[in-house]
């Protein structure tokens, strides 16, 4: 997590600015960026960290796994594992 760490500084000091200059809010719903995908306004346990990172907490104790919605519009990489690509529109069980 080190490396996440170091990775996230610059963006997250990038997003301040943005927050600053424009208002745009650091944690969006994911109809933020993604006004044309209808499915993304009933979901309220997964956003976005600025404009490229999607979060989705795991929040049930015990979980392995949580499904997860990417959305439509964006090929979406796993940061640990950059081989895995998942084209958006799905929802995926993800462990």
């Amino acid at each position: 997590y080190i490396r996440l760490r170091a990775d996230l500084k610059p963006y997250l000091a990038q997003l301040a600015k943005n927050v600053t200059a424009h208002g745009v809010p650091t944690m969006r719903p994911l109809w933020w960026e993604f006004p044309e995908d209808p499915l993304t306004l009933d979901i309220n346990d997964e956003y976005l960290l600025g404009p490229d990172l999607l979060v989705a907490p795991v929040a049930k104790l015990g979980a392995v796994s949580r499904l997860i919605y990417f959305p439509k519009g964006a090929a979406w990489q796993n940061y640990f594992d950059s081989s895995d690509i998942r084209e958006g529109g799905a929802s995926i069980d993800v462990p």
